[in-house]
């Protein structure tokens, strides 16, 4: 009977300690990815052919000590793409600049990822308060070809802080997949593929 309310008190603990680290501050939360039926391998790959990733940051939440360039460096572009960077300086290729990553910091509304590619100068900011939000799409034109919502419950003070590098990792990661929602047996969103 006491080696079960060990293993019981042991369980207990263990859930309590998962569910904490969770809720931990700065640990990233994004949504599933959107994936439109335009997005292919040939699509991502045609964005970043060049070796750089056109990127559009709004509503920067380091102005003033990071330029919207210095946000994009940090970015982690996943490596099966290549040797990538993120740049928001017009890229080698004049003929690429339909295809960028757009991504809007603490946006003032909830936004259909089209809507983010049309337009994402007026989806607006808001205070966050003690945490940082974040929308994303891959954006060809004026349409998403995928797009992903992400937070942190923390408030970073650069760029290289560990919760900022680890949401947009884990958000670009997702965002940025080299499959094929339309014929790949492993999508995770089915509703999208």
């Amino acid at each position: 009977m006491r080696l079960m309310n060990k293993i019981g008190s042991f369980s207990v603990l263990a859930f309590a300690t998962l569910v904490l680290a969770a809720c931990t501050p700065g640990n990233p939360i994004t949504t599933p990815v959107y994936y439109s039926s335009a997005y292919s391998p040939d699509a991502l790959r045609y964005a970043v052919q060049d070796g750089e990733l056109a990127t559009e940051i709004r509503n920067n939440p380091f102005a003033g000590s990071f330029s919207d360039e210095a946000v994009a460096r940090t970015l982690v572009i996943p490596p099966q793409l290549g040797p990538v960077r993120a740049t928001t300086k017009p890229t080698k290729n004049p003929y690429n600049d339909r295809q960028r990553l757009v991504i809007v910091f603490n946006p003032a509304r909830y936004t259909d990822y089209d809507d983010l590619c049309r337009a994402p100068e007026r989806i607006g900011s808001t205070q966050a308060g003690d945490r940082l939000r974040m929308t994303a799409a891959l954006c060809s034109g004026a349409y998403a070809l995928s797009g992903i919502e992400g937070r942190i419950a923390a408030t970073p003070a650069s760029p290289q802080d560990p919760a900022f590098r680890g949401l947009m990792t884990q958000a670009l990661a997702d965002l940025l997949r080299d499959f094929d929602p339309n014929v790949d047996d492993n999508c995770q969103n089915p509703p999208n593929c």
